[in-house]
């Protein structure tokens, strides 16, 4: 196991790269993430400077998406909760971490997610 878990941080970080530094909010879609995975690699994307907010989703095998929203300059908890709202969500968390579930359409996600974490100011 602990082999595995070190390859998916080096997949993650390899992953990470791909995407340019940026201010603004990056939504990634993953196949077969598990919640521990989905944390490890929003967080490293926020932590590298890749978006303000990196939001990591993740179809379950029963059409759910798992979902992750980190930030070191945004409160996680909010942005949760609106989005939980919008897409018959669940799940909550820390300011900088939030995680849980969607019952909704990729797309469906995508734009309540960027609609959404315009809302939330700076922590």
């Amino acid at each position: 196991a602990a082999a595995i878990s070190g390859l998916y941080r080096q997949l993650f970080a390899l992953k990470a790269e791909t995407y340019p530094e940026s201010e603004e909010v990056l939504a990634v879609f993953e196949e077969g993430l598990s919640p521990v995975q989905l944390r490890q690699f929003a967080t490293l994307l926020y932590e590298e400077g890749k978006g303000s907010v990196a939001g990591v989703f993740s179809e379950d095998e029963n059409g759910a998406f798992q979902y992750a929203l980190g930030s070191s300059r945004f409160d996680m908890r909010g942005l949760s909760r609106g989005m939980n709202q919008r897409l018959n969500g669940r799940g909550g968390g820390s300011s900088l971490m939030a995680q849980g579930t969607f019952r909704a359409g990729r797309e469906e996600i995508e734009a309540a997610f960027f609609e959404e974490a315009r809302r939330y100011p700076n922590k």
